[in-house]
């Protein structure tokens, strides 16, 4: 999971061209969150898997120099609930 103010589509496309998706991860979800506007979201539990996924993504966005919120960095980004 990545978050930013702008993206620009073409960029993220070649940023990411060529990665090769991992094999199916199994997930375990911890709870549930809500966005304002009535948006619901499911909170996973952080497994190497995901994480390892997350650094290559975070790494090829990073050398491609599109600029994400630093709060979904890797090694910085772990779901937390906001439930209601």
């Amino acid at each position: 999971m990545t978050v930013a103010d702008e993206l620009d589509p073409p960029a993220v496309r070649a940023a990411l061209h060529g990665l090769r998706l991992p094999p199916p991860v199994e997930l375990n979800f911890q709870f549930v969150g809500q966005f304002g506007g009535g948006v619901l979201w499911l909170g996973p539990a952080p497994n190497r898997e995901l994480l390892d996924h997350h650094a290559t993504v975070g790494a090829r966005l990073a050398d491609a120099g599109i600029e994400v919120n630093p709060l979904y960095h890797p090694g910085t980004w772990v779901p937390m609930p906001r439930c209601r």
